[in-house]
């Protein structure tokens, strides 16, 4: 960890856009040692992000809105102040129920706001589906940080 304390005040951090949702990094693993990240993610109805997997585990708290968040094969609706863990690896993603939603997302390990960097560079929205230069290019992203696009488990 840093060898000094951090405040960040509400509204202060750095600001991605990445494929579509809005990204606060609060504390990133150069902060924290490599130990954690810490993020606020604001996402609107349709902006869901596709089952998937990486190397670092995850813990999201629900701040605004709902998010149906597939963990596995296991689905579950989190409202405001719902609070669930991701271990490293597991097959996971969410759609946004409610008109748009907003939840802190914490970072067990590096990886994942360098990955958010790197999405921002490539794509802040969602890209079109025929768009398959952007698309080959979120593959490569994808590739660096061991992060695996997987079918939704039913």
């Amino acid at each position: 960890m840093r060898n000094r304390a951090m405040f960040v005040r509400s509204g202060e951090g750095e600001r991605l856009r990445v494929l579509g949702s809005t990204m606060t990094l609060k504390a990133t693993s150069d902060d924290t040692g490599g130990a954690m990240e810490w993020v606020v993610v604001e996402s609107g109805r349709g902006d869901d992000v596709l089952a998937h997997r990486h190397p670092w585990g995850e813990a999201y708290y629900i701040l605004d809105g709902a998010l149906e968040v597939q963990v596995g094969a296991r689905r579950h609706e989190a409202t405001v102040g719902d609070f669930l863990t991701i271990p490293p690896r597991a097959v996971h993603g969410f759609r946004v129920l409610s008109a748009s939603a907003r939840f802190l997302h914490v970072s067990i390990g590096a990886g994942a706001t360098q990955a958010f960097r790197e999405y921002t560079q490539v794509s802040p929205e969602a890209p079109d589906p025929g768009d398959l230069e952007t698309l080959s290019a979120l593959l490569e992203v994808n590739a660096r940080h061991g992060v695996e696009i997987l079918p939704v488990v039913a």
